[in-house]
């Protein structure tokens, strides 16, 4: 995920897998919470597949612990990658002003 930890760095090592676990953990808590069908992982992480497969794989894995693999959720970055928040606040501007008559 970063050229240090690819580079063999014990310590970038540590720190991507640390971001791997925590948004992991986040994703796991979110799919048994909430059962969504699909949970979409934006912004400029979601451009780098290995970072989808990662999650998509330490997810099921803990579902698995958990006696959760009966929850289906199909994890996948956004469409729009790094940009889905801008073409989210876009759209949003539309709403609201179509609300006000503009």
């Amino acid at each position: 995920m970063s050229d240090r930890a690819d580079a063999g760095e014990a310590q970038a090592q540590r720190a991507v897998n640390l971001l791997y676990h925590w948004l992991s953990v986040a994703a796991y808590n979110l799919v048994v919470g909430l059962n969504p069908d699909r949970l979409l992982i934006g912004g400029g992480i979601s451009a780098r597949s290995e970072v989808i497969d990662e999650i998509r794989s330490r997810v099921m894995a803990m579902q698995d612990r958990h006696s959760a693999q009966a929850i289906q959720t199909d994890i996948q970055a956004c469409h729009y990658l790094n940009d889905a928040n801008l073409v989210g606040a876009v759209r949003q501007f539309e709403l609201e002003r179509i609300r006000k008559g503009d």
